[in-house]
């Protein structure tokens, strides 16, 4: 992941509610043991609000990815129809508060939470997210090379 890209995983909301109650960060191994997406399949979420980004071909025969991998991009991990992740990329160097709308959007429409790369948890609001955005030190340190 490049500098200029902020991470989110995107995961069910009623999932992420059977397992917690009311969480503000996710243990790591949490996210790794826990198979969230083990009551949807690919073809039950509907990908429809990200359709400014075009479908791109992945180095993976298991990533189903729209956009480009170094700017705004969505790679979902899937095996046999089942999802095993799905990742979403902003990339801050533009306006990103589009690509967050059209996120947030996903979000609301599949009933998902996200997940920052220090996984808290996020819901699908532009203001959550654009704040969590502006609260990423590596974003911090981004402006400060573009600035100076």
């Amino acid at each position: 992941m490049a500098i200029w890209q902020y991470k989110l995983f995107a995961i069910p909301e009623e999932e992420l509610k059977s397992y917690f109650n009311n969480v503000g960060n996710m243990p790591m191994e949490a996210f790794d043991n826990i198979e969230w997406w083990k009551y949807r399949t690919y073809k039950s979420v509907d990908f429809n609000s990200l359709k400014e980004l075009s479908i791109q071909e992945s180095w993976s025969k298991d990533i189903k990815q729209l956009g480009d991998i170094d700017s705004d991009c969505v790679e979902t991990i899937v095996q046999e129809e089942k999802i095993i992740e799905i990742a979403n990329r902003i990339d801050l160097r533009k306006n990103y508060k589009l690509m967050v709308e059209y996120i947030c959007e996903f979000g609301k429409h599949n009933h998902l939470c996200f997940l920052n790369v220090e996984f808290k948890v996020l819901f699908s609001t532009p203001e959550a997210i654009c704040k969590d955005i502006r609260d990423y030190k590596v974003f911090e340190e981004f402006k400060k090379k573009l600035d100076g």
